[in-house]
């Protein structure tokens, strides 16, 4: 797995391309397009959208992180100020410190976004909620990560702490989705250490978003999908 740093963009490449002789400039320009082949990370525009309820919005960061994907959909993550914690009870979870139901933050879709299982999912805000996959023949190989996050949109899930099973969990997902499955956004372990803020490429091949709090980092998978 690696990890890079944001790309310079193509706009930019482009201004230095017209002071550098033929070669150099198709040198960059090669560059630039390799560049919108992965995401992009930025600053939210603002804090969290008032969409979000009035009990969940005070354990929110007022600043939150913009992604973009390379093919352009654009996705803005408020997380929980304080780390996310709970007695997890699935053997085998990458993340056993956490608890299925565990809050870890909110997203806003600003454009139709594809899941871990290619469920398109419409925009809109959304809580994300820490789950596990089932351990049943309908999920063999759609990842080697028991560990997801499910969104739930948040005119549904209007409670800071809830008391919810895997099964709850799963239907209060369902609206996300339109379909009888969740809406599902995978975790990724932190193999490599990082301890800020970074997309990173995952062991899928895919782009995950890392997030630290004090000691524990949880990577999004913002790009990629597991098997169907």
């Amino acid at each position: 797995m690696s990890f890079r740093g944001a790309p310079v963009t193509p706009v930019r490449r482009a201004a230095k391309a017209r002071f550098l002789p033929a070669a150099a400039a198709a040198v960059l320009a090669a560059a630039g397009a390799f560049a919108a082949d992965r995401p992009t990370l930025g600053d939210a525009a603002g804090p969290p959208p008032v969409e979000v309820p009035d009990e969940i919005h005070p354990a929110l960061g007022e600043q939150g992180v913009s992604v973009t994907l390379s093919e352009g959909t654009k996705l803005e993550f408020w997380f929980v100020d304080e780390q996310p914690g709970g007695e997890g009870e699935v053997p085998g979870a990458t993340f056993p410190e956490l608890e299925v139901g565990t809050l870890v933050g909110v997203v806003v879709l600003h454009d139709a976004w594809y899941d871990y299982k290619g469920n398109r999912i419409e925009p809109g805000v959304f809580t994300m909620r820490y789950g596990t996959r089932p351990e049943d023949g309908n999920h063999m190989g759609v990842s080697v990560h028991l560990d997801f996050v499910l969104l739930v949109p948040v005119e549904e899930d209007t409670t800071l702490e809830v008391d919810w099973a895997q099964a709850d969990l799963n239907l209060m997902s369902f609206a996300a989705t339109g379909i009888g499955h969740p809406a599902v956004m995978s975790l990724a372990p932190n193999w490599e250490g990082v301890t800020e803020t970074v997309l990173f490429e995952d062991d899928a091949e895919g782009w995950a978003l890392a997030h630290t709090w004090d000691d524990l980092t949880l990577g999004f998978v913002v790009e990629g999908e597991g098997e169907h």
